[in-house]
């Protein structure tokens, strides 16, 4: 695959749960498309971002501006990275 490919191959992949189904998009560009995906997707105007501390750092601007850009008002809450803060008493 080339660069220009990469660019722009992206895919949707539906996972089904017990809760439901629900989709996954996958592809280069996605992060800095997540304020439109979100907001045609869901119709929301708020919302709430989850991620560890590493991920939070990465990437919550990139996710915070391109959520704001689709007038989605958004708070970013953190939680330490590691498998041990993935539990029910760590919430």
């Amino acid at each position: 695959m080339t660069g220009s490919d990469a660019v722009s191959r992206s895919e949707t992949i539906n996972v089904h749960s017990r809760a439901g189904t629900y989709p996954v998009h996958v592809g280069h560009g996605q992060l800095d498309r997540i304020g439109s995906i979100v907001a045609d997707l869901a119709g929301i105007h708020r919302c709430a971002v989850i991620a560890d501390d590493t991920v939070a750092e990465l990437y919550g601007a990139r996710v915070i501006r391109s959520l704001e850009a689709r007038r989605v008002g958004c708070a970013i809450f953190t939680f330490a990275a590691g498998e041990a803060q993935k539990t029910r008493k760590s919430w």
